[in-house]
């Protein structure tokens, strides 16, 4: 699920992702994301960016994840077939580990965004995240003890003005 409001100077993006998959009672992927995203817009191309967001993957090592950013952007394309963005800041990552251990770090956070409509309801996205913590880790948000690099890609078509069906890997 994916929900953005813009205004004037202010952008709001929520994204909730479930994937869950049993099979013959076994559970074999079970991982929660939700992330929430205001960006106000400074200028044409220049913003700053927010970021909270809480991770749930037991057959990655962790219970609970938290990551909270905040940075700056720049928009690099912006037409009407394509656009582009990137983002970088600083971060706070807590990671409560399967163990029962618990690891919190400054971490940095890099990512971009690029959108690019093939056709009047067909739109090609890649959105990439990557996280990394200090101390030997990463996520892109980036971290030296554990990084993380989210990938997402897909294609986007348009049912309706409000409604889109979406094809992601």
């Amino acid at each position: 699920l994916k929900a953005k409001r813009e205004g004037i100077d202010w952008t709001h993006a929520l994204r909730v992702n479930a994937d869950y998959q049993r099979s013959n009672g076994v559970t074999s992927r079970e991982r929660y994301l939700a992330a929430y995203e205001p960006r106000f817009q400074f200028g044409e191309n220049l913003f700053a960016y927010g970021l909270a967001q809480y991770e749930h993957d037991r057959f990655q090592g962790f219970e609970h994840r938290y990551a909270v950013s905040g940075g700056v952007g720049y928009t690099l394309i912006d037409s009407d077939s394509a656009t582009l963005s990137v983002k970088a800041g600083p971060a706070y990552r807590v990671t409560e580990r399967v163990d029962g251990t618990s690891v919190d770090r400054l971490a940095a956070l890099l990512g971009a965004d690029f959108d690019w409509k093939i056709a009047d309801r067909v739109t090609l996205t890649q959105d990439a995240n990557a996280v990394t913590e200090t101390g030997g880790e990463a996520q892109l948000i980036v971290d030296s003890a554990n990084t993380t690099l989210n990938l997402l890609s897909g294609i986007d078509f348009k049912v309706s003005n409000r409604l889109r069906s979406r094809l992601s890997y």
